[in-house]
Order: C-alpha cells, then sequence, then structure tokens
C-alpha cells in the first residue's frame, strides 16, 4: 500500500513542480531521486520497490503529459515524427517517448541504490 501511495505522490509532485522550473528534465531526476532516498531510508523498501517506482512514475507522468500534449497540438507533430521513423501509429511514439525518460529515470534511482549503498546493508 505505501508503494502505490508513494508512487502516486511523486507523480504530483513532479508533474506540479515542472510549471515553476524550465528544467524539465532536471527536476524530474532530481525529485526522483530524493523521493528514492526517502523511501530508502523510511520505509525500508527494497532495491526493487525503489527501481520500479522510479520507473514507473516517470512513464506514466510522461504518457499522459505527452497525451495532453497531442491533444492540444491536434496530432500534427506527433504522427509526422511517426511517419519519419515509419511507425505505424503515434501512441506507438508516445510509449517510446517515455520509455526514454523512464530509463533516464531508472538510471537515478540506480544512483541512488549506490549512494545509499553505504548506509544500510542489504
Amino acid at each position: 500500500m505505501h508503494f502505490f501511495i508513494l508512487l502516486l505522490l511523486s507523480i504530483l509532485f513532479q508533474y506540479s513542480l515542472s510549471f515553476y522550473f524550465d528544467l524539465h528534465w532536471s527536476i524530474f531526476l532530481i525529485l526522483n531521486m530524493l523521493i528514492s532516498v526517502i523511501t530508502f531510508h523510511r520505509f525500508n523498501f527494497t532495491k526493487k520497490q525503489i527501481l520500479l517506482n522510479s520507473f514507473l512514475s516517470i512513464f506514466i507522468l510522461w504518457m499522459f503529459y505527452l497525451l495532453y500534449i497531442d491533444h492540444f497540438n491536434q496530432s500534427i507533430l506527433n504522427n509526422r515524427i511517426a511517419n519519419l521513423f515509419n511507425l505505424p501509429n503515434k501512441y506507438i511514439l508516445v510509449i517510446v517517448q517515455s520509455l526514454f525518460g523512464s530509463l533516464l529515470s531508472l538510471m537515478s534511482g540506480f544512483v541512488v541504490l549506490l549512494f545509499c549503498a553505504n548506509q544500510r546493508k542489504f
């Protein structure tokens, strides 16, 4: 139950703070690292749970954010880019973009695990 609450809170914090900072990628990664450190020390989550939270929070956030932008853009740009890469539709492009962002977030989760490895024995 703590995992799903933390996942929802991390998505909400990252989405809300993206409006105040222009550095979208850096604020996502920094916030993700901060949330991972808090969960590592406070809730005693395992390595898999921390990495899964890092991956899923950015994946879900970016997927819905890209679909939101695509809706107001009337799919002009996504259709052109999907045709450029020979993708069958724009939704596969959204999934690929979300996977790219979530892989970067997964790397920030690894950094947290390496940083906190000396703090606690597994």
